[in-house]
Formats: structure tokens, sequence, C-alpha cells
């Protein structure tokens, strides 16, 4: 995208022309560097690559990152907050399973849109200790904490059992992470968003016990 047409983006926005032309800038070098990261892996790539990439020059990065690290924590940032902002909290209107569906379907679809980001930082967290707290501090643990308070408000009406709030957090995520991990071999089939998430959250709300009256299938 021209610096032209940012520009002019900008002015539809209500921006101004130089607040557009940062924000847009930074967002196509955080686009690229997620590329280039996943392409050739964090520690290989270069400034370089990454501003080709881009179509920027190479100093045009370091007057938005200082660094290559920067970058990183940055699009970790960026993915959690985005993370972050999706509903989590359930509407009268909805059932228990429409809702979980809903919050599930989402963060699929996201990590679907951001496949290339998820592949760095999956690979990047078993080699950077510092790397893993950080994300775990940014992603996991605030979303730990929402999923958790759901939870224990649903278990205090008296709709879901009096379980530990803790483990049954634990257990969600990890079969949440799971379906990820299996999701970045490009061969194996997976579902639909929406129709995972609908069978994860019968699976998270239902358990494997037949209901009763309800017949196998």
């Amino acid at each position: 995208m021209s610096e032209r047409s940012l520009i002019a983006e900008g002015k539809m926005t209500g921006k101004s022309k130089k607040e557009e032309l940062a924000q847009k800038r930074s967002a196509q070098i955080l686009e690229a560097a997620a590329r280039v990261f996943a392409l050739k892996g964090y520690h290989a790539a270069t400034t370089k690559e990454i501003a080709a990439e881009a179509n920027v020059a190479e100093g045009t990065i370091y007057n938005y990152f200082r660094s290559k690290r920067e970058l990183l924590l940055s699009m970790i940032s960026d993915f959690a907050d985005e993370s972050l902002q999706l509903a989590m909290t359930r509407p009268s209107s909805k059932s228990d399973k429409e809702f979980l569906t809903t919050l599930l379907k989402d963060r699929f679809t996201l990590i679907d849109q951001n496949m290339n980001l998820v592949r760095v930082i999956l690979r990047e967290m078993m080699l950077d200790d510092n790397l893993r707290y950080f994300f775990f501090e940014q992603v996991l643990s605030k979303l730990s904490s929402q999923l958790g308070d759901l939870l224990k408000t649903r278990m205090e009406e008296g709709v879901f059992r009096n379980l530990d709030a803790v483990i049954a957090v634990h257990a969600m995520m990890g079969s949440f992470l799971g379906f990820i991990l299996l999701g970045l071999d490009r061969k194996r089939h997976r579902l639909p968003p929406e129709e995972l998430a609908s069978q994860l959250a019968d699976f998270f709300l239902n358990g494997l016990r037949l209901r009763s009256g309800e017949e196998p299938t």
C-alpha cells in the first residue's frame, strides 16, 4: 500500500495523516514479520528480509520497532489484545451451549486468521523461557481468569457442578490448545470452526455419558 493511499484512507477515519500512516505502516511491518518468521524461524530471519517482504526500507522498521525482539513481542501483544476483545460475557438470551460455541468459534477463527504468528509463537516458546512467560502473562493467564470467573458464576447459580474452577479451566484450555496443534498439520482434515466449536462445547458441557432419554447415534 502506497503512502498516498494510506493518507487518503486516514481522511475516512478521522485520524491525522501522520497517525494513520504510522498505524498502517506498523501493521504492514508486523504482518510481513509474521510471514518471514514463520518461513525462516525467528532467529534465522533478518530485518532486511522483513523489510523486503513489507516493501519498505530496512531503516523504516527501526522507526517503529527498536529491535527484532520488539517486533515479536508487539505481535504477541496485538494478538493478545484481539483475543481478549472477543466477547467473554454470556448474554442472558443465549444458552450456555450457544455462548460457549460462539466463544470457541471466534477463537478458532482468530487462530486460523493468524496461523503464521501462531506457528512462530509455539515454536519460539519451546526455546525461550522469557518469551514463554511473556505469552502466558499476556494471553493465557488473562483468558484463564476470564473463563474462570464465568465458570464460578454459573457454579454459584447452581447451573454447573461445583468443581475446582482452576482445574476445569486448565482442562478446557488444554483441549483448545490441542486442537490448535493438530491444526498446524495442513494435511490433517479439520472440521470448520463453527462445527468444531459446537462439538467441543457439547463435550465440555455434557461429557461422554449418554443423557437421560438420549439414544446412541
